[in-house]
């Protein structure tokens, strides 16, 4: 953008619109059956990530906190409620994969794969997901 002004900072709610943008080609190779199930596991992975995280934050206001949340949210719900680990796991990833792809809004440190954090930021860690594991570099 020459002279444009940065887009404006989505929510966790419209995580999965922005997301529905980027695969297309994948998409179109899909049968509609295949294309319903694709789009509702991040439908309902993104509104189980709402829940635990308990508001429809800014992507950008995300910490590492709402992501251990979300897991212990899981981790709970796999415990009481008898919901099978795979679930969990799929559901986790499926979050997790959808963050790292979409840019949270301001793209002046975005390089189209994950969210590049400044340098004052680092202070000693590594580039982690929301999840807490390491970015896979392109």
């Amino acid at each position: 953008m020459l002279g444009g002004e940065n887009r404006p900072a989505l929510r966790v709610s419209e995580l999965k619109t922005e997301y529905d943008a980027l695969p297309k080609a994948a998409l179109a190779q899909m049968s509609p059956d295949q294309r319903r199930k694709w789009h509702h596991q991040r439908k309902r992975a993104v509104e189980n990530f709402k829940d635990a995280v308990g508001a429809d934050k800014l992507l950008t206001d995300l910490t590492k906190a709402d992501g251990l949340g979300f897991r212990k949210w899981w981790q709970d719900r796999v415990v009481d409620d008898g919901v099978q680990i795979r679930t969990a796991n799929k559901s986790i990833g499926t979050v997790s994969r959808m963050l790292r792809k979409v840019p949270p809004g301001d793209t002046s440190r975005w390089s189209g794969y994950h969210w590049q954090r400044c340098a004052s930021s680092l202070r000693g860690s590594r580039d982690t997901s929301i999840m807490g594991r390491p970015f896979r570099r392109p």
